[in-house]
């Protein structure tokens, strides 16, 4: 489902609380690391595939971690290797349309 990333006990704390140590742990290796032991980004955008692939004419609400996700995967884009290649988040209120002819875009 378009749920965001499981971040384990990392969910819902600022990141100075996380400590630079871990967050940089999870920069390093960004596709496959396991934030706070929860869920990868290559996971997260294997999940985002199946659900598009499910439902190809979905109106999704979401978070922006799924929504950059499913905005690499529509482009074909693999899972980031570094945490730089990731987009930044977007903006609240973004409409925002996959389409298998077009790609992804903002409306």
């Amino acid at each position: 489902p378009p749920a965001d990333p499981d971040f384990g006990p990392w969910d819902g704390r600022p990141w100075d609380a996380v400590g630079p140590a871990a967050v940089d742990a999870w920069c390093a290796d960004f596709a496959a690391h396991r934030p706070g032991g929860g869920e990868p980004v290559a996971a997260l955008m294997a999940r985002c595939t199946a659900f598009l692939r499910e439902h190809p004419d979905a109106l999704v609400v979401g978070h922006g971690g799924w929504i950059n996700a499913a905005s690499r995967v529509v482009r074909g884009q693999p899972p980031p290797a570094s945490a730089a290649e990731w987009p930044p988040a977007c903006r609240y209120a973004t409409a925002w349309r996959a389409s298998s002819s077009r790609g992804a875009e903002s409306q």
